[in-house]
């Protein structure tokens, strides 16, 4: 059995081998297990923070995962913490939890770079680092705010699915379509060819841009290891057949944009913007409502992904999934003993006024 850490952008093969060998037994059931988010992960993330392991034995891959290391204070220690990587990664079934956690840090231990702590976030069950998690003793946390994340089901007909989905709804929906309409022409496109998904995502970047998260500096365009992960990840989804760009006109000026990725028989949505100059008429509500009747209407499709847990999501009756999250220290660490003995000492101390 060998684990290693797996660095250096001429040895992307070593991991694409060892993925695609484990996506052929076991397919993606999510977005961030395609071989296309993997590969945009291995040439854009940082390198001071990346890190990518593989595990083998004499019958082929057995794990996969990407990795982030980042150093940190615990009670007051300098640690090295191990954290799940944007690409999450593949666990063949027969590898047991317990032989991941320890090849996982003997391979860190022989690089050079023995882990301290292990901190895991935004954990779906089934995922490889869920595996990982749960090889340690004791429950994982089921995280509240800004936990969990959204599934619509589309196996009802379109008509079906906007009849049971409320009054309400349908006469927003109805008001919001009268008032874009007012302003011109609206067309509803999906692109998946890889120029325009390309040209799609690009519109999406200059829409968020001009709204608040341009302005607060929390969107695409003021994040550019994440803007190029995701653009080389579209491009290289819409050449596989994967990748969707939805897209709301009025006449020649884009209302809305959606960017989207077909896994198995769910439709991921990854990212929304609108144009926030006309947001009295609800233009992201409206291009909701048109994915979701076309994927109604695909037989293909029978679910669609939100990925995350917002308050606006409720209006479209979805199903809420927990995700979970898991800190643990590595008790081979003598960093890692010291800070559970730190932590432990911190928690009995009295405080002020105890």
């Amino acid at each position: 059995m060998l684990g290693r850490i797996v660095e250096g952008v001429e040895q992307w093969d070593v991991i694409w081998t060892a993925w695609r060998a484990l996506l052929e037994a076991h397919p993606a059931f999510a977005f961030t297990q395609l071989g296309e988010w993997a590969r945009a992960a291995w040439l854009v993330d940082p390198p001071e923070t990346a890190r990518w392991f593989v595990l083998d034995d004499a019958d082929g891959a057995l794990a996969v995962l990407h990795c982030t290391v980042r150093r940190r204070t615990v009670a007051g220690l300098p640690v090295r913490v191990l954290s799940n990587g944007s690409a999450d990664g593949l666990v063949a079934t027969r590898c047991r939890p317990d032989v991941l956690r320890r090849e996982l840090l003997r391979a860190f231990a022989r690089s050079g770079e023995r882990i301290d702590v292990l901190s895991f976030n935004r954990l779906r069950p089934h995922s490889a680092f869920h595996t990982l998690a749960a090889a340690w003793p004791g429950a994982m946390t089921v995280e509240g705010t800004y936990g969990g994340y959204a599934t619509i089901s589309t196996k009802p007909s379109a008509d079906e699915w906007f009849a049971d989905s409320g009054k309400n709804l349908r006469a927003s929906l109805r008001k919001a379509g009268n008032r874009l309409a007012r302003l011109g022409p609206v067309e509803a496109t999906t692109a998946d060819a890889p120029a325009d998904v390309a040209a799609g995502f690009d519109d999406f970047v200059r829409i968020e841009a001009s709204g608040w998260k341009g302005q607060a500096g929390s969107g695409l365009g003021n994040r550019p290891v994440e803007r190029e992960q995701l653009r080389t990840f579209f491009v290289d989804a819409a050449a596989a057949g994967r990748a969707q760009v939805h897209v709301l006109r009025v006449g020649d000026d884009v209302a809305a944009v959606d960017l989207s990725v077909v896994v198995g028989e769910t439709l991921v949505i990854l990212k929304t913007a609108y144009d926030e100059e006309v947001a009295h008429a609800a233009p992201g509500s409206l291009l909701m409502a048109e994915v979701v009747r076309d994927s109604c209407d695909d037989p293909a499709i029978t679910e669609i992904d939100l990925v995350t847990n917002q308050p606006w999501h409720a209006r479209w009756h979805p199903t809420i999934h927990p995700t979970h999250r898991r800190s643990v220290l590595n008790r081979r660490s003598v960093v890692g003993l010291a800070a559970e003995a730190a932590t432990r000492l911190r928690a009995l101390t009295p405080g002020p006024g105890s």
